[in-house]
């Protein structure tokens, strides 16, 4: 019963790739299916795996698995050890990786959120979509609360493809 309850917290102390304001709410669903759901009994991980599939109300992510880390508990916070709510410190999803949020849509091959820096770095073929719009490079890194990011090109240049609306014939 204790490791169902500790894996239910894990849950939903995921804040997957949303910013601090989204986490900070009180209330807020986050609902993630997968085939399979691996709690370490250490404490430190979660791994959900096949078909995985995360819901909140701002974002849906899609991989082919997630793993989940946890920071290390507080004693003095927690009278049971295990995953409090908040304390996420890293999340990795791996394989045929799709977000979308408000509209815009991101894939690739591998995507780690960083929760200290509220960054996301997406690699292995990483393109965002905006409408026609599409940009790609090796690597993309999103910074949540900045609202900025960067895309890095490796040997081959980044890509950019905009679509400007067609002018009034004169």
């Amino acid at each position: 019963m204790k490791i169902l309850h500790r894996i239910l917290c894990a849950c939903f102390c995921v804040c997957l790739f949303s910013a601090p304001a989204f986490a900070a709410e009180q209330g807020v669903k986050t609902t993630i299916t997968s085939q399979k759901t691996v709690y370490d009994q250490s404490g430190s991980k979660v791994v959900f795996s096949g078909s995985v599939k995360v819901v909140r109300p701002d974002m849906t992510i899609w991989s082919d698995e997630m793993t989940v880390f946890l920071k290390p508990t507080d004693k003095k916070a927690a009278a049971t050890p295990g995953p409090q709510a908040g304390a996420v410190s890293k999340i990795v999803a791996v394989g045929n990786v799709r977000l979308v949020r408000e509209g815009k849509k991101g894939f690739c091959g591998k995507a780690v959120y960083n929760a200290d820096e509220s960054l996301v770095t997406m690699t292995v073929k990483p393109r965002l979509e905006d409408g026609d719009n599409s940009i790609a490079g090796k690597i993309i890194k999103l910074w949540l609360t900045d609202n900025r990011s960067e895309v890095v090109g490796g040997n081959e240049p980044v890509e950019a493809i905009f679509f400007t609306p067609k002018e009034g014939k004169k």
